[in-house]
C-alpha cells in the first residue's frame, strides 16, 4: 500500500488541481450546513426535533461539520491501518472488494 506522500507525488499537476478544487467544495458544503445547524435555521430545528436527540446534537453535529471542513482546508493526513478500517466496515456491513 503506498502511502499518501507517494501517492501524492505520482499526481500529475492537473490532477492535484482537481483535487484541491473537489476538497474545496466538500469544505464549503460542510461550512454551509455546519452554520445552517449552529445558527439554528427552522429547517435544521425541525429535523432535529423528529429525530428526538434534542437541539443539543444539532450544535454537536454543526461543531463536527465545521472541524471537517478545517481539517479539509488545512489539508490534515491521518494515518490509517487498513486491516482496522477493513475490519471495521465488514462489521458494519460494508464491502469494500
Amino acid at each position: 500500500m503506498k502511502g499518501l506522500a507517494m501517492v501524492h507525488d505520482t499526481m500529475s499537476a492537473k490532477q492535484r488541481n482537481a483535487l484541491r478544487v473537489v476538497r474545496g467544495l466538500v469544505a464549503l458544503a460542510f461550512i454551509l450546513f455546519g452554520m445552517l445547524k449552529l445558527i439554528g435555521v427552522p429547517m435544521m430545528v425541525t429535523v432535529f426535533d423528529d429525530v428526538g436527540f434534542g437541539q443539543w446534537f444539532r450544535y454537536v453535529t454543526g461543531l463536527i461539520e465545521m472541524g471537517g471542513a478545517i481539517m479539509l482546508l488545512s489539508g490534515v493526513k491521518w494515518k490509517t491501518n487498513r486491516r482496522c478500517f477493513s475490519s471495521h466496515c465488514m462489521t458494519s456491513g460494508l464491502n469494500l472488494r
